[in-house]
């Protein structure tokens, strides 16, 4: 726990490039379903 504000800051980016992923996948195959 010697650097919680990096291993926050990475989480945080981590679940933005997940969220972004999954909005990017629902728009090009969820509407052409």
């Amino acid at each position: 726990m010697s650097a919680p504000k990096t291993i926050g800051t990475a989480c945080v980016i981590g679940a933005g490039v997940s969220g972004l992923t999954a909005i990017k996948h629902l728009l090009e195959y969820g509407m052409d379903v």
